[in-house]
């Protein structure tokens, strides 16, 4: 008798998976790339005892992606369905999944277990620290999420038409088509996921930045939750005669980092200087604080206009009226957007810094991906020969944003305000070109080097 219960419990643990039946639909749900939590449906077909494959919606990606780039993608063996999410090299463990979940946007390691007809489980990168998502599932019996797309859509539309920076744009060839590719997979759409996706692709042909779709607006934070902010800035000292200090992007809680900094270096009288921008890829306006400790006098430092003036004006201000508005500080996004929304105009400035002043020689390195923030201070470095611009030019991504939330956490991330520097240029599709042309990797190599001589 112990012996066929023996025998009974070992076959029933080698078929966990086969009792539980996991083949057919599941809507999963998780929180991925800072998206918001979304929901999304995966077909899963178990091909062997021990293997398994999961993918959504098959042709899903040929509705906003045809022609050669479609072919393209279909040549690869995991997309060759069309689907925009793949689960491929799956394998079937007692009653856990594992497998490679791809996507045209990442690829991500999947693990689950399934219990009671539900699944958990995580998806994760090489490094954990960096990627690790917590996801949960539960069987689904229909083709779509029960969601109005659609009608979300139009709110989309109508938003861009009440915040964007100049409503006119909108009548553009290249926005209405936007918008009417954006109607047309409206009714096709059956998950969270592909209108993320359908919004990302159709929204990369505007040729504009600072655009996002996301299922939570990051500025909605609870007054109780305590802030904390992670450095996006490290310095050293290459040598005794080169400091070297660099930027991942830009945020208040810095700038005293990087003023204890130039404190420091001012003081050993450090004769050369190094910003690396190479990959900051923006943030807020207290980029800018960097001119005040290499500036002698007070500089203009562009203007910033919104849909406010654009309501009445089409030309740009005259000189005499941007003198004439209100300085930006740099201390309160607040301020900036209110500003932005109520009078359309703000603008920058850079005044010495009252106690400390670099007289070094100064090199900043950019690169393809220093964005947005990284922009007007690497064009005002230019502009008044503070600073030798070392690597490639710059992104051209230079708007500045705001979320503004629609719906059911919902948020259309939408360029508000645009830019242009003291001088009339608009940085955005445009970039900083820098000084000496290199290639990125080999800019700080250069630089060291040129010291030397």
């Amino acid at each position: 008798m112990q012996l066929v219960f023996g025998i009974f419990f070992i076959l029933s643990m080698t078929q966990v998976l086969h009792s539980q039946n996991f083949t057919g639909k599941w809507k999963l749900k998780t929180n991925i790339l800072e998206l918001g939590e979304i929901e999304m449906l995966l077909n899963f077909e178990q091909t062997s005892d021990s293997t398994f494959l999961a993918y959504s919606r098959p042709e899903a990606i040929k509705d906003v992606v045809s022609g050669l780039k479609y072919s393209l993608i279909k040549n690869k063996d995991v997309f060759k369905n069309g689907s925009i999410v793949h689960i491929y090299n799956g394998e079937i463990k007692n009653d856990s999944l594992h497998g490679i979940l791809t996507t045209p946007m990442i690829n991500l390691y999947f693990s689950a277990k399934i219990k009671n007809e539900k699944m958990s489980g995580v998806l994760y990168g090489n490094n954990r620290d960096e990627y690790n998502f917590s996801f949960s599932a539960s069987p689904f019996d229909k083709d779509a999420l029960n969601y109005d797309y659609p009608s979300l859509i139009t709110e989309i539309k109508s938003t861009f038409q009440n915040h964007i920076y100049d409503a006119e744009i909108l009548n553009s060839r290249r926005w209405k088509k936007f918008f009417k590719n954006l109607d047309a997979v409206g009714s096709k759409i059956t998950d969270d996921l592909e209108l993320f996706f359908d919004f990302t692709v159709l929204s990369q042909n505007l040729k504009m930045s600072h655009i996002n779709l996301i299922r939570h607006n990051p500025w909605d934070v609870s007054d109780e939750a305590p802030l904390h902010f992670e450095p996006l800035v490290t310095h050293k000292m290459i040598d005794s005669s080169t400091a070297y200090i660099q930027f991942y992007g830009f945020q208040l809680a810095d700038t005293s980092i990087v003023r204890n900094f130039f404190k420091q270096i001012i003081t050993q009288q450090t004769p050369n200087l190094i910003f690396d921008f190479r990959g900051a890829s923006g943030g807020d306006y207290s980029s800018m604080f960097l001119a005040q400790y290499l500036v002698s006098d007070t500089y203009e430092a562009g203007f910033f206009i919104g849909n406010t003036y654009y309501k009445k004006h089409r030309k740009l201000p005259d000189e005499n009226t941007v003198l004439n508005l209100p300085v930006y500080n740099g201390k309160s996004l607040e301020e900036f957007v209110q500003t932005v929304l109520n009078d359309g105009l703000l603008r920058g400035k850079v005044t010495p810094d009252k106690e400390l002043h670099y007289k070094g020689n100064v090199y900043a390195l950019i690169d393809e991906y220093s964005a947005s923030a990284t922009e007007p201070i690497s064009y005002f470095l230019k502009q008044h020969k503070l600073a030798t611009l070392v690597g490639e030019k710059t992104a051209g991504a230079m708007l500045s944003s705001s979320p503004i939330t629609i719906r059911d956490d919902w948020t259309l991330v939408l360029p508000i305000a645009d830019y242009y520097t003291s001088d009339r240029f608009r940085i955005e599709q445009k970039g900083v070109k820098p000084d000496i042309k290199i290639k990125s990797e080999e800019a700080l190599d250069y630089v060291i080097d040129k010291i030397k001589k």
